[in-house]
């Protein structure tokens, strides 16, 4: 009587990575295997260093294959595929610490662009609009202000959710992280036209409640 191999998989939250994190992977992987094989849809590569070959600032799959014991790790853009081909304690232990890691490395955010709070943002200029047309209608600076501060949280709602960094995908950055912008250094255009925009908003609502006093 044999016993025959058991194989298990998971399916995780989009994540995203830099080449450190990639570095890291490379070195779970390999207290199970040195025979690991590293590609994408279209090209095969002999280390971690080739991947920047491609010559890309990011990527949006990449996988990790070890033979024998047999591990597959897919990174695809809606998600993580993880799967071991046989049960051992060695192959469980390196899954279970590859679940850790790549759930900490989880899509910050990704739930803001759920389909639901999308409705949200648009109930925000639902009631700004019940809000400001009677407002406006009965010359009431209360009203008008509520409307007016609801279209401008509503805007900036969507415009935050519309974000790319904030999609429901995974992003490999082929940089380190310390090598990237922080997020401040690389949005704080747009950041500062968002906050322009808000106080030029929250000026016309005043100078126009003044006007129909």
């Amino acid at each position: 009587m044999k016993k025959r191999n058991q194989s298990f998989s998971a399916k995780l939250k989009p994540v995203v990575l830099y080449f450190d994190d990639l570095e890291k992977i490379i070195e779970i992987l390999k207290e199970i295997s040195n025979d690991l094989e590293i590609s994408t849809k279209d090209y095969q590569f002999e280390n971690i260093e080739e991947v920047k070959k491609i010559e890309r600032e990011t990527i949006n799959s990449l996988s990790f294959d070890t033979h024998r014991p047999g591990l597959s790790l897919t990174l695809e853009p809606d998600g993580i595929f993880l799967h071991v081909f046989n049960e051992t304690p060695a192959l469980r232990g390196i899954f279970e610490i590859l679940k850790q890691f790549l759930h900490s490395r989880r899509r910050k955010f990704a739930w803001l662009y759920n389909p639901i709070c999308m409705v949200f943002g648009g109930a925000i200029i639902g009631i700004a609009t019940w809000f400001l047309l009677p407002g406006i209608s009965k010359k009431n600076p209360y009203l008008i202000s509520v409307g007016c501060a609801c279209i401008i949280l509503g805007v900036i709602y969507w415009w935050w959710t519309w974000q790319v960094d904030f999609k429901r995908y995974s992003t490999i950055f082929l940089k380190r992280r310390a090598e990237l912008p922080s997020f401040w250094k690389d949005k704080r255009d747009q950041i500062i036209v968002a906050i322009i925009s808000a106080v030029i908003g929250s000026l016309i609502t005043v100078v126009a409640t003044k006007l129909l006093h």
